[in-house]
């Protein structure tokens, strides 16, 4: 497996601390959270890489 850049860990868990802090928590959602710290490393320019199957 391929580490996560230190910049791309930093974004994950700055959206999912946005996240929890201006979501109230019984509204809160593991899948908006993935969301959300989506976001973050959208708008740093991160993409997603799938790799071809074997």
């Amino acid at each position: 497996m391929t580490p996560f850049p230190p910049g791309a860990v930093d974004a994950l868990a700055a959206g999912l601390e946005d996240y929890r802090l201006t979501t109230p928590a019984d509204q809160q959602t593991p899948a908006e959270a993935a969301v959300a710290a989506a976001a973050y490393l959208i708008a740093l320019g991160y993409t997603v890489h799938l790799p071809e199957p074997p």
